[in-house]
């Protein structure tokens, strides 16, 4: 209901909605340290697509290269639960 009420819409009414595909782009900061990181890599194997595009749009939402970096290794360290 509150979303309903901040879009400015009631129940009933037509609104059209818009989806978007997410990139299935790997990151380089990402990419660089699975490749690097044999854990890291069997980990990020096992993982569902889901969580890999969860994963992927995390470092992809930074701007700054080395904030996509910090991304990426907080990724592999805690998410994928492997040292580098």
């Amino acid at each position: 209901m509150q979303f309903a009420h901040k879009a400015n819409v009631e129940t009933g009414d037509r609104v059209k909605l818009s989806l978007k595909i997410g990139s299935e782009e790997l990151p380089e900061e990402l990419a660089q340290l699975i490749k690097r990181n044999s854990p890291a890599r069997a980990r990020w194997e096992q993982l569902t697509p889901g969580q890999k595009r969860m994963l992927c749009k995390e470092v992809l939402a930074a701007k700054q290269p080395a904030t996509r970096e910090r991304r990426a290794a907080r990724s592999v360290f805690n998410d994928l639960g492997a040292a580098l």
